[in-house]
């Protein structure tokens, strides 16, 4: 059993019950997303019982679910639905901020690991009930801009350099594919004996930390995908700050540890460093790799601020309970 987010961590509000009515949502699709199934039979199904009007809109390649959301918004839709992976998720939801328009997302994808935080069923039926609802639970969540050479760009999840950067940009699409989540442990072994520690300079709210490690991430999440486990719960996606962690050594012992920690809900002592923050900087020597959830996005230096309550998304309400089966 699971439920949606707890009250605390989560602002909760509601769409007015006569627009609910009459609400339109556009559903952009990623059709080579996780596993086959019938996708638009089921949505039909399912909208067409509620009284929904919907359009469906395909992608084909990268840039696609950005101009379609762009597109839905023209044509006034009341919200817009990602159906795919966490790459069209994390799409959809650069191309809705500052505009309002709620996200809903419809995991179709070997991770969703967005819906996993947010306590959004994985099962798309269920997920899509929750679209047809009298009454929409908004959850407005925190968002990451990184800031470099490129310019200003979000994340939802997390920003990783080093270790962690090169195990997710580095772990081929085949594996993914054949193992699902348990592709990146699999590739955490295969990098585990190659890494050697960085010198960091990281600035948190103007306070410098200089120290050694083979990874730094910035967290917007806690979550690691899995439902239940969580890096720390001191990690909220709602609560106006970041979380900067440094991993100091990568070793059997020192992955095993954080596991265990991720599992109990708190980290290991001496193998992580912890801060909070709203800016962050870091710099690195020699210079490592950066990826925005999960996405390659140059090398250190970069710079990082929160965008406090960025995106409104639909998740169950706190009362809301489903059997995943």
């Amino acid at each position: 059993m699971s439920r949606g987010p707890d009250k605390e961590d989560a602002p909760v509000s509601a769409m007015n019950a006569e627009k609910a009515l009459q609400r339109r949502i556009a559903v952009i699709i990623n059709p080579a997303a996780g596993k086959p199934q019938p996708v638009l039979h089921i949505l039909n199904q399912i909208f067409r019982q509620a009284g929904i009007q919907w359009d469906a809109l395909v992608t084909h390649g990268a840039g696609d679910a950005s101009q379609h959301a762009r597109r839905a918004m023209e044509m006034g839709v009341d919200l817009i639905a990602a159906c795919g992976g966490d790459g069209t998720v994390m799409e959809v939801g650069r191309a809705l901020l500052g505009t309002g328009v709620p996200l809903a997302i419809l995991p179709a994808g070997t991770g969703n690991a967005l819906a996993v935080e947010l306590g959004i069923p994985v099962a798309l039926e269920r997920a899509a009930s929750l679209l047809c609802m009298p009454r929409l639970s908004i959850r407005t969540i925190d968002v990451g801009i990184s800031q470099d050479l490129q310019g200003a760009r979000p994340f939802f999840l997390r920003l990783a350099t080093g270790l962690v950067a090169e195990i997710g940009a580095g772990t081929p699409q085949s594996l993914k594919s054949r193992f699902g989540k348990l592709a990146y442990p699999l590739s955490v072994w295969q990098w585990l004996h190659q890494q050697q520690p960085a010198h960091y300079q990281v600035d948190v709210d103007g306070k410098s930390h200089r120290v050694e490690g083979v990874a730094c991430l910035v967290l917007n999440s806690g979550g690691i995908g899995l439902p239940g486990i969580r890096l720390s719960s001191r990690i909220q996606i709602s609560d106006g700050v970041l979380d900067v962690l440094i991993l100091n050594h990568a070793n059997v012992g020192a992955m095993l540890d954080v596991l265990t920690g991720a599992i109990q809900g708190d980290f290991p002592g001496g193998e992580i460093l912890h801060w909070q923050g709203t800016s962050i900087h870091i710099e690195a020597r020699p210079p490592q790799p950066v990826t925005l959830d999960g996405e390659a996005a140059g090398q250190t230096p970069v710079a990082v601020q929160v965008s406090k309550q960025g995106l409104p998304v639909v998740v169950p309400p706190a009362d809301w309970m489903q059997d995943e089966g």
